[in-house]
């Protein structure tokens, strides 16, 4: 079985979240909710949980630093933070801390299926199958979020989309998506579409018959001013050399 801790001080919240883990079954029970950190300390020394859903803000005490106090201890487990708030800083802390998700309130059941299942795929892709680890290729793989975003990203790079876009998509805030995509991919989210938008006009601009200004367009960029200062920024030559580069490369060969 996969255990879970919940630590969240509004009864009516930590009831949801135990009936939608219920509900979803595949091996997961709930097996301690706590509504202050010094319960939950108590708690984990008894059920060594595989997974903490952790409210920041709990009494007097802060849900960030209890999922510290564990890291420190040598706990891998899987946390995911629950907040009503969108903070920067907040998730910035979660991403160093190992934390999987970062769950805005009100949080929707499908949030959490989501949650749930993110956490079981990773642990069926783990031959060794350790549960009780959850083992640190949990920490370390890429998020099934960022993934989400890029995929997004592959499907609609022609329009104009946005950090916020992509969030939705991905079922994260853009705060915790923001701060996690450069770690992720090396990029910022608006230096990542450009590069990718940038990678599919080299593809087309092998093709003679294509216009600059319409590959421009195709890949969502119509200013086509903008267009030959951005490949020539990424690639280091304009799009106009870079063609014939290409051909006299060809004519070589």
């Amino acid at each position: 079985m996969i255990r879970v801790m919940i630590v969240e001080d509004e009864p009516s919240s930590a009831q949801h979240f135990a009936l939608c883990i219920k509900q979803f079954g595949h091996r997961f029970v709930v097996s301690a909710i706590c509504r202050q950190v010094c319960e939950a300390r108590e708690a984990f020394c008894k059920i060594s949980p595989d997974v903490i859903f952790c409210d920041i803000k709990l009494y007097r005490e802060n849900g960030l630093s209890f999922i510290e106090e564990l890291r420190q201890q040598g706990w891998k487990g899987v946390a995911v933070i629950l907040s009503g708030y969108d903070d920067f800083a907040y998730a910035q802390r979660a991403i160093h801390l190992g934390v999987m998700d970062y769950l805005l309130k009100p949080i929707l059941p499908q949030d959490i299926e989501r949650v749930l299942g993110e956490i079981l795929l990773r642990m069926e892709q783990n031959d060794n199958g350790i549960e009780s680890q959850l083992l640190k290729s949990l920490r370390d793989a890429r998020p099934l979020f960022i993934n989400r975003a890029l995929d997004y990203i592959a499907v609609r790079y022609v329009d104009q989309i946005t950090l916020n876009d992509a969030a939705n998509q991905a079922c994260v805030s853009s705060t915790y998506l923001s701060a996690c995509f450069k770690k992720h991919t090396g990029f910022t989210f608006m230096e990542y579409i450009s590069a990718y938008r940038i990678e599919i006009a080299k593809k087309m601009i092998r093709d003679n018959s294509l216009s600059i200004a319409h590959i421009a367009q195709q890949v969502g960029l119509n200013d086509v001013i903008y267009f030959n200062k951005l490949f020539k920024r990424i690639t280091g030559c304009p799009p106009g050399k870079f063609r014939k580069q290409l051909s006299e490369s060809t004519e070589k060969d």
